[in-house]
This record gives structure tokens, sequence and C-alpha cells, in this order.
């Protein structure tokens, strides 16, 4: 039986990230990556995976924890948060 939690507000490098939060970071070299952080799963006996969705069209897009770098948080009014 796997266990399997998902946090919707959390630390993640330093960085105290809320559901709803639009953030930028960099993903294993690839550059900027931006979007709406929506919680970190853990469903896995290692890794955590960052969930964000980063086109704001609905669909979670799933980065893989320590593989992130340089997070930047950028707070968006509660209306708009998921």
């Amino acid at each position: 039986m796997e266990l399997v939690a998902a946090y919707a507000s959390c630390e993640v490098k330093g960085v105290k990230l809320f559901a709803g939060d639009f953030i930028s970071f960099t993903f294993l070299g690839a550059g900027e990556l931006r979007g709406f952080f929506r919680r970190v799963d853990m469903s896995h006996e290692v890794f955590k995976y960052l969930v964000v969705d980063d086109d704001n069209n609905g669909i979670p897009h799933h980065y893989q924890l320590p593989y992130i770098y340089g997070i930047e948080v950028h707070p968006v009014p509660s209306r708009y948060r998921r």
C-alpha cells in the first residue's frame, strides 16, 4: 500500500508557497518556467513533486524535487487563488 500525501501550502527551498501563488523557477536547466502553484505531492517514499498549472489551463504538471532551482514567488490576490 502506497502512502500518498498532498500539501496545498508548504515550504520549498526555504520559500513558503500557498495554493494559487504565481511562481517562477528553473527545472533541470530547462530555463525559466512559470505557473500557478497547486500543491506538493509526496506519492513516493523518496520523491516529492511540485504540482504546477504552468499554462493556466487547469492541467497540472509535476516537477520533481529536488531538481528545481531558484524559486521566486509572486503572490496573487486571494480571489485568484485556487
